[in-house]
């Protein structure tokens, strides 16, 4: 491991306590889901100063265009897609925050929960599975369609550890500590994995050698924002650093990640741009390259994440206020882009492109998106996995087509 990353991952997270007295809110370019959710009757107050609980009910439409999928015929599927929970509760200065969603195919998830202290309106300490402090939050992307930071872990993540949190007008500062990711049948979004953990069905078995679990990761994410007459932008950056164990050599590798990014909005229009470097330096056994890592999601096929990589990213979007369409009240039309550099010589990049719409008429809220991958192993099923690695099965370096239309009532 280079001194570079780790010294990165300090200045900031050190820079980010320092900053205290200056932080923004963190805000961005999540979509609402919810106004004003109702309390719990007093009976709950006991024990809760304040109870909120929320959630949605979610169905999906999707088409897919290559061969081996089984939403091609007769126009693809209507499936349902989600039904969770959320639970907000504070007592004095105490509070508890987390999600719990029911998905297809029998998946259970905690797509967050923790509890902490807040030490002031502006600042709070969060503990359990909290989100990583990482590039664009809490979504990289506008669509439905999640992009690949997400696939990366470097989206929407959570991990077990605590984190600092401090908001302000205009700086924003969180640092955190994570021992580890949650586990496989736990975790919302797709981490890194072993083999052991990965049910046969979903493993491949030329990844069987693969043994490697992320742990003790150090995170700092530090965001400005600027505004002036009908607009505002927020600059950010982040980095992480942390251990890789291998469960079968019993030695620790490293990995580390840095990011830029920037949120503008100037009347309708909203603008994310991100840059990302990552690297995964695994201590493997012998005759198990190093050139790639495992990485899997609860219900869902593993995969292999190509070790060394350059991200970018492109989200724009407009916002059309709508009154004359009954209980639609504004449209969203997004264009999400993004892209992985591996470095691995010979390994072709993979790439997404989701243009959509998303639709407001709360509590009713939906998106339409139709979205390109190539070399992305969750549009093609690639054998493998490879195709954010290698790209080197039957499938790679061809563009498939998906469409998805998501629906639900939100509460």
């Amino acid at each position: 491991m280079t001194s570079t990353p780790i010294l990165a991952c300090w200045t900031l997270s050190l820079f980010g306590v320092a900053s205290i007295a200056h932080a923004a809110p963190a805000d961005e370019a999540a979509p609402p889901v919810r106004e004003d959710a109702p309390t719990t009757p007093q009976t709950a107050q006991s024990w809760a100063d304040a109870l909120e609980l929320g959630g949605a009910l979610r169905f999906n439409h999707r088409y897919e265009d290559w061969s081996s999928s089984d939403k091609q015929q007769g126009g693809g599927d209507i499936d349902f897609d989600a039904f969770y929970l959320d639970l907000e509760a504070e007592k004095d200065d105490l509070f508890l925050d987390l999600s719990y969603w029911f998905k297809d195919n029998d998946v259970r998830v905690l797509e967050h929960g923790f509890f902490g202290y807040r030490f002031s309106p502006r600042s709070r300490l969060e503990m359990g599975a909290t989100f990583e402090p990482f590039g664009i939050m809490p979504y990289p992307q506008f669509g439905w369609t999640f992009n690949i930071p997400f696939y990366l872990g470097m989206g929407h993540n959570t991990a077990l550890g605590a984190k600092y949190v401090y908001e302000g007008p205009e700086w924003e500062a969180q640092v955190g500590f994570f021992k580890n990711p949650l586990s496989l049948d736990t975790r919302y979004a797709p981490n890194m994995a072993s083999a052991d953990d990965v049910d046969d069905a979903f493993l491949a078995p030329t990844n069987s050698g693969q043994a490697n679990e992320k742990q003790n990761q150090l995170s700092g994410r530090l965001v400005r924002t600027f505004q002036g007459d009908g607009w505002q932008s927020r600059l950010g950056a982040s980095a992480y650093v942390g251990q890789l164990h291998n469960d079968t050599t019993d030695r620790n590798g490293s990995y580390w990640g840095t990011e830029l990014h920037a949120l503008t909005t100037f009347g309708p229009w909203q603008v994310q741009l991100q840059g990302i470097r990552y690297v995964f330096d695994p201590e493997n056994p012998e005759g198990v390259s190093d050139d790639s890592v495992l990485f899997a999601g609860p219900g869902t096929p593993s995969y292999r994440v190509a070790a060394k990589g350059t991200v970018g990213v492109l989200n724009i979007a407009y916002d059309l206020p709508t009154p004359r369409l009954g209980p639609v009240k504004k449209l969203r039309f997004y264009n999400d882009y993004s892209r992985l550099v591996k470095d691995r010589s010979g390994w072709d990049d993979s790439q997404m492109e989701t243009v959509g719409v998303q639709f407001f008429a709360l509590p009713v809220m939906g998106w339409l998106d139709v979205t390109w991958g190539k070399n992305m192993n969750m549009m093609g099923g690639m054998p493998g996995g490879v195709g954010l690695a290698s790209a080197d099965a039957e499938g790679s370096g061809e563009w498939e087509l998906r469409t998805n239309l998501n629906i639900g009532y939100y509460f």
